[in-house]
């Protein structure tokens, strides 16, 4: 069987991310030591919404084609992935096709500039009762709150959380975490996952007493702009989240506070100066935080994407992301 020395996709114009309407322009490389009998070369760009999950015994899936275009040359969070690629083939008649794949990132520009309300001040409350009905306790109350709306990843977020327990049971611990939630959508089914990307912990809180987070500070890690547009199976949102964990077999107390991730920061804050409103400052950089990029679009822990539905996509890069370095005065990708 005649294999191919070479055989790759090349991009002219070196880009990482690509935002819509971008030209996408490059050629196919086929490099042969032999003779090699086929019927054709395609080349084929595409994008494409999956996801996947189980319920006791049920199975839910949707899929979303954006664009599938395919030219002849010559003669996927293991939930769900937003994904595009380039993928050439050789088709050999009654052989096996020798295949190769490059990853696309495509990416909205979000400019905070041009959104309402991110400079205002946001925050969320929430309280519960252990056990329930006639034997329930008095109330344990939360909230949590941060001095504005609008974030990019490499800013600080600076936040206050207080906690109200009366009743008789201790609150183990308290945290205050940076956590992503991805809505995933198919036509009979939808279901939400949270995940914790950026964690501090706080104390416990005794019965009958309460607590004070004050001025914890939180990093934007290096995620993708809040919102997926154009895709109607995945969502994706950010929050702060202050959190009460209570005793086993109680459902720990979350408070949340919305935030919306951008690529472009709001003129005239600082991201290490969120807390206080902040200093101008001229093109803030990038730099390479591998260990908080997220390998596709459902989860955000380190390692290669997943592609748990086509196996012959062969993808082992590391996604990349946007990350603003405030002490650095260029601006790249890392």
């Amino acid at each position: 069987m005649v294999k191919p020395r070479k055989f790759q996709i090349i991009l002219h114009d070196e880009k990482v991310v690509y935002a819509p309407g971008d030209d996408v322009t490059g050629h196919l490389e086929l490099q042969l030591d032999e003779e090699m009998f086929m019927k054709e070369v395609q080349v084929k760009f595409a994008g494409k919404a999956f996801v996947t999950w189980n319920e006791g015994k049920r199975s839910y899936s949707e899929k979303e084609k954006f664009f599938s275009e395919t030219t002849i040359v010559h003669g996927q969070d293991k939930i769900g992935y937003i994904r595009y690629y380039l993928k050439a083939r050789i088709v050999k008649p009654w052989q096996i096709d020798n295949k190769t794949t490059h990853i696309l990132q495509v990416w909205n520009t979000l400019n905070l500039n041009q959104l309402n309300d991110m400079m205002l001040p946001v925050g969320g409350e929430n309280s519960k009762n252990l056990c329930c009905c006639c034997c329930a306790s008095a109330p344990i109350e939360g909230d949590v709150h941060i001095s504005r709306r609008g974030f990019v990843p490499g800013e600080k977020i600076v936040v206050n959380a207080s906690l109200e327990n009366h009743s008789s049971s201790k609150v183990r611990q308290t945290s205050i975490e940076f956590v992503k939630i991805v809505t995933y959508t198919t036509r009979t089914r939808e279901t939400t996952v949270i995940k914790s990307l950026a964690k501090e912990m706080g104390p416990p809180c005794k019965p009958r007493d309460s607590l004070n987070l004050n001025n914890v500070e939180l990093r934007v890690p290096s995620v993708r702009p809040s919102g997926t547009h154009h895709c109607n199976v995945l969502h994706i949102r950010y929050a702060v989240m202050f959190m009460s964990h209570l005793r086993r077999g109680a459902i720990n107390l979350r408070v949340y506070a919305p935030i919306i991730v951008g690529t472009i920061p709001l003129v005239g804050v600082s991201g290490d100066n969120a807390a206080t409103g902040g200093v101008n400052i001229t093109s803030p950089t990038t730099k390479n935080v591998t260990d908080s990029l997220p390998p596709s679009y459902a989860s955000a822990t380190s390692g290669a994407y997943d592609n748990p539905v086509n196996q012959d996509v062969n993808i082992t890069d590391k996604p990349t992301s946007t990350y603003y370095d405030w002490n650095q005065s260029a601006f790249t990708y890392s």
